[in-house]
């Protein structure tokens, strides 16, 4: 990727860069344009260049520190991170944006350079009617010229070759991402990102896919080791688009590069309808793909334009019942992320398209997968300041698939849910547990279980050869503590975990873990993924520590001896001894009446 350089424009755009004085020997202009007087020469260490160490995120790329580069930082050193000031600081993409001044929170040096972290930022969304972002220093030992040269930098969008496809009247711009040692280590799983929109990404560039950049991250590589392509779709002919791509695919697929078993097309809006329209076109060439909030607007629903009145009404698929029962029979999985309070796109076209795949033979959380997003799922995955909350002018709307119900946001700024998606780990952990050669051998060597209804999970696969039982343990909700009855293979790579809930003390509930470097990653959750946020973020590692210290008696496991219900106590609460747990009723619903599923979904 190249240097992205503002040097003129320092002082009157909106990424105005940090500056102790500016410099002496003219008169230079503020963040408003006005004349200010020439600030006298005090500096006695000069900054010969500026870097803006960033990564990208939901809206756009962010700012979490500054390098700046000097001949020496000799006379620096007593230099402190509350010399540094920001202001006019913006870290969410709301139409009323709430803007933070702040000091910056670290500093280090090298013989040359000096690091300054700051809270984080959007320098693309950090001005407005009074003016733009500045960091400054107070200290005049440090003199930043204001035409010192600013460069933009993340080493993982960096990471990325840009070419161009083209196949007859189709032009891609295109970014790939090779995984570290893959050169040495054969083929690896493709990710494929479509945009949405025109199939160009709002920036023109990477930093517009952050749902594919996130693949790039080493907590996404440590869990998927993959390739990750994105083709902008920049001009042509539908037909030439799909087969440019597909070329690609193939292409690295014969260069023994990518795993003809792991591929996976996902889409975004636009770019959700493209996929569909790519895996019409090649059918069975994607291992499964993940659809983002398409469907198609609805507004004049039953003569009304509220979100609510078109989930009360049949509406038809964006896709024929010939294209769906192609891709009912292609073998590949799909997986449909729905923002539920989306108004761009209706959540029916999608919900539609669901029953009728599944009416035409594929299995919910088997071969197709539902996975909604409410409101509150939204602004929480987002991982900055944004927060679209509920509007005056905004109302409630319920899932049609699963009952939920969240609040929707008038203008659409709900749709877009790959932005969360980029930070929701069950997609990527899903990915990683798809693959084509699963039907060709026993376990594809990566995971062990699939989740289905018409699955027995009290049978575990044959791998698992030693058993114990961990009392007072972490347990299921968090904070709480039970009894585990736990699983392990001779290497100790993978756990498989019995336990009962709160929610329903006579059905043992069951989970299945995969250890990467240490951490442990839920692959298999008997309810889909209702217990996968405390798996991975409680109960996996409380097991793997203790295991990894020796403090786990291991004993060989017999399945026909092994009374998992008994070691349980089945009919009794979770963590008691007996008796109802508050708030729950003797058949594990809630007060209300209401399946816990129905109130949290999309964990």
């Amino acid at each position: 990727m190249k240097w992205r350089k503002l040097a003129a424009l320092v002082t009157v755009c909106t990424l105005a860069v940090p500056t102790a004085a500016l410099a002496a020997d003219a008169p230079a202009a503020d963040d408003m344009g006005t004349e200010v007087p020439a600030a006298e020469a005090t500096a006695e260490v000069t900054v010969n260049k500026i870097v803006a160490n960033c990564t990208s995120e939901p809206y756009g790329k962010a700012i979490h520190s500054f390098t700046y580069y000097v001949d020496s930082t000799a006379d620096l050193l007593d230099m402190t991170a509350e010399d540094f000031q920001g202001t006019y600081l913006c870290y969410d993409a709301m139409e009323y944006k709430d803007f933070f001044d702040a000091q910056a929170t670290g500093i280090f040096f090298t013989a040359d350079t000096v690091t300054v972290e700051v809270p984080a930022f959007y320098p693309n969304n950090s001005y407005g009617r009074d003016g733009y972002w500045a960091f400054s220093c107070t200290n005049p030992a440090f003199d930043v010229n204001a035409t010192t040269e600013i460069e933009f930098s993340d080493p993982v969008v960096e990471s990325f070759e840009e070419y161009t496809l083209t196949s007859g009247t189709a032009t891609l711009d295109t970014y790939l991402y090779t995984p570290e040692g893959a050169e040495e280590a054969g083929a690896f799983p493709l990710v494929v990102f479509n945009s949405g929109g025109s199939g160009i990404s709002t920036t023109g560039d990477i930093y517009g896919a952050n749902f594919l950049v996130s693949f790039a991250k080493d907590d996404a590589q440590d869990i998927m080791k993959c390739y990750a392509l994105y083709p902008q779709r920049n001009e042509g002919e539908t037909d030439d688009l799909c087969a440019a791509i597909a070329d690609e695919i193939n292409r690295l697929i014969e260069e023994g590069k990518v795993d003809a078993n792991r591929v996976f097309i996902t889409g975004e809006s636009a770019g959700s309808n493209f996929t569909m329209q790519f895996v019409s076109r090649y059918p069975g060439l994607a291992t499964g793909i993940v659809i983002f909030d398409g469907g198609y607007n609805y507004d004049d629903a039953a003569g009304s334009d509220q979100l609510e009145d078109t989930v009360k009404i049949d509406a038809e698929t964006p896709w024929s019942d010939a294209e769906l029962v192609q891709l009912a029979e292609s073998g590949t999985k799909v997986m449909m992320v729905q923002s539920i309070g989306d108004t761009t796109s209706t959540p029916i076209r999608y919900a539609t398209a669901y029953t009728k795949l599944v009416e035409f033979g594929m299995v919910p959380d088997v071969d197709i997968f539902w996975h909604l997003y409410t409101a509150e799922d939204f602004n929480t995955l987002l991982g900055d300041r944004t927060e679209w909350a509920l509007m005056e002018d905004g109302g409630y709307i319920s899932d049609p698939i699963t009952g939920v119900t969240t609040y929707y946001y008038p203008e659409g700024k709900l749709h877009n849910s790959s932005y969360p998606g980029a930070n929701d780990q069950s997609i990527k952990l899903w990915m990683m547990n798809q693959s084509k050669a699963e039907y060709e051998v026993v376990s594809c060597g990566l995971y062990s279980a699939a989740h289905g209804t018409d699955i027995d999970y009290s049978i575990l696969p044959e791998k698992y050869t030693l058993m114990t039982v961990l009392e007072n343990a972490p347990g299921i909700p968090a904070g709480s503590e039970t009894t585990l009855v736990v699983w392990t293979d001779d290497n100790h790579e993978f756990y498989y975990v019995g336990f009962l809930t709160f929610f329903d003390n006579n059905t043992v509930q069951y989970c299945e873990g995969i250890v990467i470097n240490g951490t442990g990653h839920t692959v298999m959750d008997c309810n889909g993924t209702w217990w996968t946020t405390d798996m991975d973020n409680s109960i996996l590692p409380y097991i793997i520590a203790k295991d990894a210290a020796g403090e786990i008696e291991w004993t060989a496991y017999d399945p026909a001896t092994a009374d998992v219900d008994g070691i349980l106590g089945v009919g009794q609460s979770a963590g008691s001894e007996g008796g109802e747990s508050e708030g729950e009723s003797a058949e594990g619903e809630s007060a209300e009446g209401e399946s816990p599923a129905e109130e949290v979904p999309g964990e």
